[in-house]
């Protein structure tokens, strides 16, 4: 059983019974108007959502339906001549908690405070930022002409720190020159000794605002962070050709090399100048008698040649600016020599180690966009023969090598895909040892059997190839 009032009071106006009548069956064959078990009667909680914007008791109409729809209900009363406006249902997202730590690093601080102007709470942000050493205050010149905020600049002294924090726009700045320091010294030692604080960058601490403090990092990642870095592509190749060509002469077992007959002045003629061959290699055995002279030798003779070829290509990735080094050396025993004297056959020797090899250099700089202008620098160096060398009692022999050394240094400009050749680093070395019985050995033809022989012939050619290439987005993270 369906029961309408004849009149109802509504901010609507006045309806007539005819009317109420009829928007009470529209509103029944929805299922909008009934009464519940508790006697409670929808229609008026209806009503009073529209009158009020809230829903009425327990039983009001909870249908999304009927909340979507709410803007077509003067149409089913009969109300859409007079102009009457329903509230519509507006949604409020609830505020979102930002993670300043997410937003600007985990080296932050961060406290609520009200605004010295607006007096509103605030949010501020103190952020630390690591220069290099002696850039903070250049970086802090830099906002205080370009930036476009209120710079506040914090001296040394205590006395002259804030006392309220920054105001919207305004950003608090202090300069930590040295901040860094680092305690080196020689750490092979111990306890370790030469123990000095040095300093190795700077810090500059901001204080702002939090939703100032995007400006900031984007002003100093303007001119800091996004540090060119170049990749240096090096090819050194190395060819080092050695010729030898060993004669020698030595005994042939127990035998002297020459024996004269019975009742002669020279009983025996003996003496060995073996060549670099060993007994599985070049040798020729001789030997005859005439005439009571015996002659019985091993004769040695030995060639060798031998071409080493290296091919190495490093490749070292160094920022704008920096030092790129590259080296390939060893060490060679160098003696040094003293206490000598006309007098006396003593002497002291030292030994120490010199670095023999290859070294390469490289400092590019950006020029433009995209040329790059790159200052190399070689250093080559071999062992080329000895100076002095002197025999010890025991037999042994101490020499000090002579080492050659070749620089080449240049500045080349050199746009994307170019290459820069050094080259001409070649080195020949000469070795002829001789050793031979005085004036027997002179003698033409006769002469090699009484004498060794020896030649050896060092050809080093070193070359460079040399490629740059700027860095850029995923590059910086490649394996190289």
């Amino acid at each position: 059983m369906m029961v309408c009032r004849a009149v109802m009071s509504s901010p609507l106006g006045r309806i007539s019974v005819r009317i109420a009548s009829v928007a009470a069956f529209a509103i029944a064959i929805t299922g909008c108007v009934s009464t519940d078990k508790e006697g409670g009667d929808q229609a008026r909680d209806f009503w009073s959502f529209f009158e009020t914007g809230e829903l009425g008791g327990k039983g009001g109409p909870d249908s999304p339906y009927d909340l979507r729809n709410a803007e077509s209900v003067p149409n089913l009363l009969g109300n859409n001549s007079n102009g009457g406006v329903f509230p519509k249902i507006t949604s409020v997202p609830p505020p979102v908690a930002v993670n300043w730590y997410t937003e600007f690093g985990d080296q932050i601080m961060v406290r609520e405070a009200a605004d010295p102007i607006t007096g509103e709470v605030m949010t501020y942000v103190s952020k630390p930022f690591r220069l290099p050493l002696g850039r903070a205050q250049k970086v802090l010149d830099l906002m205080k002409y370009y930036g476009e905020f209120t710079l506040s600049v914090l001296k040394d002294s205590v006395d002259e720190a804030p006392t309220v924090p920054p105001a919207e726009g305004e950003v608090e700045a202090w300069v930590l020159a040295g901040w860094d320091m680092e305690n080196y010294g020689d750490l092979r030692k111990w306890p370790p000794v030469s123990i000095a604080p040095t300093p190795i960058g700077d810090r500059l601490l901001i204080t702002c605002q939090a939703d100032l403090m995007y400006e900031v990092e984007d002003f100093i990642n303007l001119f800091m962070a996004d540090v060119p870095q170049i990749e240096i592509e090096a090819k050194i190749i190395e060819v080092n050709e050695t010729d030898e060509l060993y004669v020698g002469i030595s005994p042939n077992g127990s035998n002297p090399i020459f024996g004269f007959p019975d009742n002669a002045f020279v009983d025996s003629l003996d003496y060995s100048f073996p060549s670099a061959a060993t007994a599985s290699e070049a040798l020729l055995t001789v030997s005859g008698i005439h005439d009571g002279l015996s002659f019985n030798a091993v004769l040695e003779a030995v060639a060798a040649l031998e071409n080493v070829s290296v091919d190495s290509r490093p490749k070292i990735a160094v920022r704008e600016g920096g030092v790129a080094m590259i080296e390939a050396t060893e060490e060679v025993p160098y003696y040094g020599f003293s206490g000598l004297s006309g007098s006396s056959s003593n002497f002291n020797a030292t030994l120490s180690f010199k670095e023999v090899g290859i070294k390469l250099y490289v400092s590019p700089r950006i020029v433009g966009s995209k040329t790059i202008s790159l200052f190399v620098e070689v250093e080559s160096s071999t062992e080329s023969g000895s100076l002095v060398t002197f025999v010890t009692d025991s037999g042994g022999t101490l020499s000090t090598p002579k080492i050659t050394k070749q620089i080449a240094k240049t500045t080349v400009y050199l746009e994307p895909g170019q290459a820069v050749i050094i080259g001409g680093l070649t080195t020949e070395k000469t070795v002829e040892t001789q050793r031979k019985i005085p004036i027997l050995g002179d003698i033409p033809f006769l002469g090699r059997l009484f004498r060794a022989d020896g030649t050896r012939k060092v050809r080093s050619h070193t070359l460079f190839y040399i490629s740059p290439r700027i860095l850029q987005g995923i590059d910086r993270s490649y394996k190289l």
